[in-house]
């Protein structure tokens, strides 16, 4: 039986080590959940534990993603700021704003009648008139896009968690940048974001994408293999190739509307 690996994401055996000698899958996510309840809270001090060192082995992107794909599923969604504004600024420098401000438009929805908080006023000021979070990659397949842009180097060149984080079609589809290590999701996962020339750089990556090489790449099996999020194994490869394809497409085209308005992205998983 495999489950996805806490550490590398990838899939593995539930118990036991990985090609790379590294705990895995579910042993690995167990311990450290359960080291986290009963410490109390999501960043608990686990140097102690006997499988894992606090902070070397463990990304806490890895195991959440493993947590929440299991019980519900995960979505992609991102909104247009402009992230050089003052109350942007401040929220990523500010823990505590920020937790005030996400839980208030444009972030969430309002709460009937109460006044909103200043740092609230403050940003729907500076963002485009009803700024909200959009949504992305029907059928969740954000990551079956980062496999598609270039399926060799998916395979080959990311073998850890943080490798993938580094890459460029992560970068593309996730986010180029951590917002700020405050700012997470109540699921637990980082928002990320973009700049406009970032963005522009990544419409021009996609427009340029060779995509006859790409298709010859592409391979439901192995991408079934590596234990990406929500395949299909029998889908047929030409189908699922037009259909990641589409999305990826419906994505730039999101992208490149939000730089023409000289706009930067906030981007998360939830």
């Amino acid at each position: 039986m495999a489950s996805m690996c806490a550490t590398c994401g990838r899939l593995g055996p539930t118990s036991g080590l990985h090609r790379d000698g590294h705990a895995t899958g579910a042993a690995l996510t167990v311990a450290v959940i359960g080291a986290v309840a009963k410490a109390g809270r999501r960043e608990a001090p686990l140097c102690g534990h006997p499988l894992i060192a606090w902070r070397s082995q463990v990304n806490w992107q890895a195991v959440v993603w493993t947590c929440r794909a299991r019980v519900v599923g995960i979505e992609l969604r991102s909104i247009a700021v402009p992230l050089h504004a003052e109350p942007i600024r401040a929220i990523r420098a500010d823990a505590a704003l920020w937790e005030q401000a996400s839980t208030w438009p444009p972030f969430s929805p309002r709460r009937g009648e109460e006044a909103l908080p200043e740092i609230s006023r403050d940003l729907l000021a500076v963002v485009p008139a009803g700024a909200g979070w959009v949504d992305h990659f029907d059928g969740r397949c954000f990551q079956q896009a980062e496999y598609l842009m270039d399926p060799v180097a998916y395979r080959t060149q990311a073998r850890t968690w943080r490798e993938r984080e580094r890459t460029v079609a992560y970068r593309i589809v996730t986010g180029d940048d951590v917002f700020a290590d405050h700012a997470r999701t109540g699921q637990g996962f980082a928002w990320r974001c973009s700049t406009k020339a970032f963005l522009v750089a990544a419409v021009q990556h996609l427009d340029s994408l060779d995509v006859d090489a790409v298709r010859q790449g592409f391979s439901v099996a192995e991408m079934d293999a590596l234990g990406l999020y929500k395949v299909h194994a029998g889908e047929d490869d030409d189908k699922a190739f037009t259909r990641v394809l589409t999305q990826l497409r419906e994505f730039a085209e999101h992208r490149r509307t939000v730089a023409a308005k000289n706009l930067d992205l906030i981007i998360t998983l939830y």
